[in-house]
């Protein structure tokens, strides 16, 4: 009887990391409280080895047949990033065949497998710790479009707006010992206590878009991203269908607001669409 393939699709965020293991037919699912973009994150050997030693003991390393990592933090010079991944990857894995059997993408690509494999124009919004937007045209995807160039849509750059342009006085109220803590202060935004407020912030945040300074960050954060994609369409005729994933956009308000956006700013679609699926189940088809 032949083998049944054995995968491991890894969404490596700034914030959690997702692993969904595929065997014999079922799916596994697991997710770590901590991110791994070795630019924001501290002790992200320590991690890649707690990921690998979990797929160690459900599946058997050496037993894994593809590894799909599809990682925050490869942007601008994406072959320098996948190149610092490997040497640390190799370093804990150490796996047969690591070249033949590890790919390493920008993690927008697993969004890209959740999605039907037609030639639609489509662009892909991802709005998480970072954020970044893919253009595919028919089923050409532009490579140029690996991250980096719309890194002011995600949740640490929106709570820092709201954090340096709200009064105190006009704060909502689960809000307002954040304010306090970090106004007017050179706070590194990397330090993972930091990051960690800032999530929780950005809760309440897009839940309150009613409020005028925090419907005032979200719209900063989502003008950022449609500057992107006014970039990605400037002088193509095609009316692209839109995807949105992320943290984000799992607020109804936030969704309403970026959709009202588009069409102030008169960018032209077919259709946006909200993914709710975990984006590791797409690296399965990758």
């Amino acid at each position: 009887m032949k083998k049944e393939e054995i995968i491991v699709s890894i969404d490596g965020g700034g914030t959690n990391t997702r692993v969904v293991l595929s065997v014999n037919q079922r799916r596994v699912f697991k997710q770590f409280n901590f991110g791994v973009n070795y630019k924001k994150c501290q002790n992200v050997a320590e991690s890649f080895r707690e990921l690998a030693n979990y797929i160690d003991e459900v599946v058997g390393i050496q037993e894994v047949d593809r590894f799909v990592f599809g990682l925050a933090g490869i942007d601008l010079d994406p072959q320098k990033d996948i190149d610092v991944y490997k040497k640390i990857i190799s370093s804990v894995l150490k796996i047969n065949g690591f070249d033949e059997k590890v790919k390493i993408l920008n993690d927008i690509y697993l969004v890209n497998g959740l999605l039907p494999n037609n030639d639609e124009d489509r662009i892909i919004v991802i709005c998480a710790t970072g954020s970044n937007v893919l253009y595919r045209s028919g089923n050409q995807i532009d490579t140029n479009t690996d991250s980096g160039y719309h890194s002011l849509g995600g949740t640490r750059h929106i709570v820092e707006h709201f954090i340096n342009h709200v009064p105190l006085e006009e704060c909502p109220y689960d809000l307002k010992d954040l304010v306090s803590k970090y106004k007017g202060t050179d706070f590194d935004k990397d330090q993972l206590e930091v990051i960690d407020h800032f999530k929780k912030a950005s809760y309440t945040l897009l839940n309150n878009i009613e409020n005028k300074y925090c419907k005032e960050a979200c719209l900063f954060g989502i003008n950022s991203m449609i500057d992107g994609i006014k970039m990605h369409i400037q002088g193509k005729n095609s009316r692209p269908a839109i995807y949105l994933y992320g943290g984000q956009f799992k607020s109804k308000d936030y969704k309403e607001l970026f959709i009202e956006t588009l069409k102030d700013r008169n960018i032209k679609y077919t259709q946006v669409n909200h993914i709710e699926t975990e984006a590791a189940y797409g690296g399965l088809h990758l």
